[in-house]
């Protein structure tokens, strides 16, 4: 299972911390939303991380929370990540 290595990646010296983002989606996608914020506060700052900030929002209601990661910059994966939530809303 992917969180059993990335587990043990940060077992490993001077592992890159991008890693506990890929953690945290992992746990997102299981289901684990409180464990994958945890593991997200342990993450450095990258779109990658806002979007998956963006997207657990979303799934827990958080309008207000929403607004403040910034996706308005057009790239082509957050203008899908934008696509998705309106879609999970409308359906």
């Amino acid at each position: 299972m992917a969180l059993e290595f990335y587990n043990e990646v940060t077992t490993l010296p001077n592992y890159s911390l991008e890693v506990h983002v890929y953690r945290a989606l992992c746990l997102y996608k299981t289901g684990a939303g409180d464990e994958a914020r945890k593991e997200l506060s342990q993450a450095p700052n990258s779109t990658l991380n806002s979007r998956l900030k963006f997207h657990m929002s979303q799934t827990s209601g958080d309008d207000d929370n929403m607004v403040s990661y910034n996706l308005l910059n057009d790239t082509s994966e957050n203008l899908l990540c934008m696509a998705s939530v309106h879609f999970e809303r409308k359906n």
